[in-house]
């Protein structure tokens, strides 16, 4: 490319000279229309460069006053003009790591789409699963039994018999807050017990007593875990 630039003067060429940082020149014969890619390459193939080995570097003219860039052409105003030739720094590792880490805005637009799409469905009954577990291990550390034996103990299908807490009957409302109870439907003995059951979890978790319990199991759906958090 410098070769094809700095032909024979028979072609329509200009004189440029470039300024070193150092103080030292480079001249060359470019033809018109060549790129500017053609001058920073002879000041690549400069003394100066050769033992500097720079990051990059810029190329500045005097009059008018501009940095050449990329896209540019020697055009017949660079005629005997006389270039400066300025060093680019070179970046610190901790940019050329944040430069390399940092995500295109491709990426950052693909970002919430990922997010969204990797959302995990929640399992019912692998959470009252967790929640029924850490349940009965509650009950065994209140009941003086340590960690390792009540894990032990759940893992074997060994439960504690439910506490006086939770047999407790509900208190009455007082009077004047007294309202037509709505009619109960009939429901089948293995459903009372899960409820049962619900109550005296969230008894043992919260401290709370049946009634209390019960309103907020009945607030949340009979979903243990929202009842416990409410």
């Amino acid at each position: 490319l410098v070769a094809k630039a700095t032909a024979e003067k028979t072609g329509e060429a200009v004189d440029i000279a470039l300024r070193m940082p150092n103080g030292s020149q480079v001249k060359g014969h470019f033809l018109l229309d060549a790129p500017i890619a053609c001058l920073v390459a002879k000041a690549l193939e400069s003394d100066w460069a050769q033992e500097a080995l720079p990051w990059g570097i810029h190329l500045r003219m005097a009059y008018p006053r501009k940095v050449l860039k990329e896209g540019d052409v020697i055009t017949k105003d660079f005629h005997r003009c006389t270039l400066s030739v300025q060093e680019e720094q070179a970046p610190e590792d901790e940019e050329l790591l944040a430069a390399s880490a940092a995500p295109s805005p491709e990426a950052k637009q693909r970002e919430p789409e990922a997010m969204s799409s990797e959302l995990p469905e929640l399992n019912e009954e692998e959470a009252m699963a967790r929640t029924q577990r850490a349940f009965e291990i509650q009950r065994y550390l209140r009941a003086g039994v340590s960690l390792e034996e009540a894990e032990r103990k759940y893992a074997a299908g060994e439960v504690l018999p439910p506490t006086d807490e939770s047999r407790r009957p509900e208190p009455a409302p007082p009077a004047a807050a007294v309202a037509p109870a709505p009619p109960r439907l009939e429901r089948t003995r293995s459903e009372e017990e899960q409820r049962q059951f619900k109550v005296e979890m969230v008894v043992n978790f919260t401290g709370v007593d049946a009634a209390m319990a019960q309103v907020a199991l009945e607030d949340q759906d009979w979903v243990v875990e929202s009842a416990i958090n409410s």
